[in-house]
């Protein structure tokens, strides 16, 4: 018998599946056995039975032991649901650890969690001491009661260069591992505490191990809110105490940062997370698809939060049993001011009347969208989405809502979806006395082309006026003059390069528009480049932006004079070829 299969019959024998189960399930005892309502499917009617080593439902046919029920109930693989159950129920596994590290691997993870366990209690002793009223004010003017500090492990980080290393290295752990887990930042022979006049937030995994710490300023501080280096693609905030509440309330909400997950918690929006700033991932769906099919999506009533709910469509597709919705906030609020300003009865009312995210998506695109973009608008971002549906009553469904807010007959949108492209001669008109049929065939292979055929120096020169703003002080007439008189390229890329300059004059950033608004967005080629320097934004951050593009427009220009030179040697060559000729001799005599 191998070591995994050591470890598994020694957790399941020491998992009791009573309690297990219990906890997500309300059971009750009949002739001897536990039954409940299964949690995997709706009934009215008990028909989910406890045995001594596995469960089974009658209604729907779900049947494993404790590991399956785990892996089904939180979302995990068959390793992390061991792990999942060993925790729970204190049961030695170290062999899970061992499996993949190293013993010295493993022992060096167990100290630092010890490490950031101490941390947690210097931060939380600190927040409560008389000379750091400041850190205690700051809270209760935010909204936060002194009952959310204990609940939720609220701490304080002084302002002091380097007090929470010299209590911890005294306590014989090294600048190494204070570093590694983000307390301390070492510079040469100088270190320093991570963490420096901030409000500390202890951040932990789903299984409520604590992983990582989250700091809000108090200051003036150009940075407001500092993590510790960890995941955030694979953990949600909150979530060790909102999984339990989103299963009774059939409803999960997610929210961006963790103190707007704590103040939903402390107002009874426990069945809260956070993604922490970053884009909700697959992980973080399938997180959350373990607990409940219901999300709602509560981001800042601004445009990054509009955003941050378009970005999803695509990826909600791939879960069409988990139901998405968008809850609105007034331009402007997020879900902590909110709450202050107008209390959780009115949040609940929001959330009540949120909309379906493709219902929120379409209508904000096409209000957003100029009446002559929407045929890119359907081809380039509708059509895609309908391609990923495999539901034919979804698809359906979502063909005749696209037809109902842009006027075209469900007929186009059909054909369009299928690979039979209409549209007018000029591509703006979308009624069906104007239609022509293409050879979509034949134009998306020009239109890939066009992005293949992008010399390299163009597309960095459209990427750096892609993140533009404002602060970056460009010299717009002389970038214009510079389209307009010396770039050779296709005049896709110049329409695309002259709306990027138009959102600058007007004081916007380019990135931070909804591209189906341009013109240049009928093609199809402006979209996958967009797509293409969004995958890498990192590429293009600058600290002088200017300084970059003014190089890259010398270089444009030496390269022109080469090429001009080049074309100039070879035509002399041609000519001295000719006068070689004994006809051109001849003619000349």
């Amino acid at each position: 018998m191998s070591e995994i299969e050591h470890v598994k019959n020694r957790i399941l024998s020491k998992s009791p599946l009573d309690v297990l189960i219990g906890g997500y399930v309300n059971l009750q005892k009949r002739s001897g056995r536990f039954l409940g309502c299964c949690p995997f499917h709706e009934e009215k009617t008990p028909s989910f039975y406890l045995y001594t080593d596995h469960y089974h439902c009658f209604g729907c046919g779900a049947h494993g032991d404790a590991i399956t029920f785990v892996q089904k109930i939180q979302g995990l693989s068959f390793i992390e649901s061991l792990r999942w159950l060993a925790q729970k129920f204190s049961i030695p596994a170290t062999e899970l650890d061992r499996s993949k590290l190293k013993i010295k691997d493993w022992q060096k993870n167990n100290r630092l969690s010890k490490v950031l366990v101490e941390a947690q209690e210097y931060f939380v002793q600190n927040l409560h001491l008389q000379e750091n009223k400041e850190a205690q004010d700051y809270l209760l003017a935010r909204g936060f009661e002194e009952s959310s500090w204990k609940h939720f492990g609220f701490g304080y980080a002084p302002d002091f260069p380097n007090q929470l290393i010299k209590a911890l290295t005294a306590r014989g752990y090294t600048l190494k591992e204070l570093e590694s887990v983000s307390l301390a930042n070492v510079f040469e022979h100088k270190s320093y505490d991570f963490f420096r006049h901030r409000i500390i937030i202890p951040i932990r995994d789903t299984y409520g191990r604590l992983i990582a710490f989250g700091g809000r300023a108090l200051g003036d501080q150009q940075q407001k809110y500092k993590n510790s280096r960890f995941d955030k693609s694979t953990n949600l905030f909150g979530l060790d105490k909102a999984r339990k509440v989103m299963r009774s309330k059939l409803r999960g909400i997610v929210v961006e940062g963790y103190l707007d997950a704590l103040k939903m918690h402390q107002n009874g929006f426990i069945e809260t997370v956070a993604c922490q700033g970053t884009a909700l991932t697959k992980e973080h769906i399938r997180a959350l698809r373990s607990a409940t099919n219901m999300i709602y999506l509560l981001f800042d009533g601004d445009n990054a939060g509009v955003k941050a709910s378009l970005k999803l469509i695509s990826m909600s597709l791939d879960y069409p049993e988990v139901q998405f919705k968008v809850v609105e906030l007034p331009s402007g609020d997020d879900p902590d001011n909110f709450l202050t300003q107008h209390g959780p009865e009115q949040l609940e009312e929001r959330i009540k009347n949120a909309k379906d995210l493709i219902d929120f998506a379409i209508d904000k695109k096409i209000q957003d969208c100029h009446s002559s973009a929407i045929p890119g608008l359907i081809n380039n971002e509708f059509i895609p989405w309908l391609t990923q549906v495999e539901d034919p009553i979804q698809k359906s469904f979502l063909i005749n809502k696209i037809s109902r807010l842009t006027g075209v007959e469900k007929k186009i949108i059909l054909d369009a979806q299928t690979n039979k492209i209409w549209r007018d001669e000029k591509g703006q008109e979308f009624s069906e006395n104007k239609l022509e049929k293409k050879n979509e065939t034949d134009s998306s292979k020009d239109e890939s082309e066009k992005l293949s055929k992008l010399d390299g120096l163009i597309f960095e020169f459209l990427g750096h006026l892609f993140y533009a703003s404002i602060e970056d002080n460009l010299n717009i007439n002389q970038i214009s003059e510079f389209i307009k008189s010396s770039l050779r390229i296709d005049e896709t890329w110049i329409v695309f390069a002259r709306e990027l300059i138009t959102a600058l004059e007007n004081g916007l950033t380019p990135n931070e528009q909804d591209p189906c608004r341009w013109v240049s967005s009928q093609s199809s080629a402006v979209m996958d480049l967009i797509q293409k320097l969004e995958s890498q934004k990192r590429a293009f951050t600058q600290v002088n932006r200017n300084m970059m593009i003014q190089r890259l427009i010398l270089l444009d220009k030496r390269n022109k004079i080469k090429s001009d030179i080049n074309s100039i040697q070879e035509n002399l060559i041609l000519l001295r070829s000719k006068n070689q000729n004994p006809d051109t001799q001849e003619i000349k005599r």
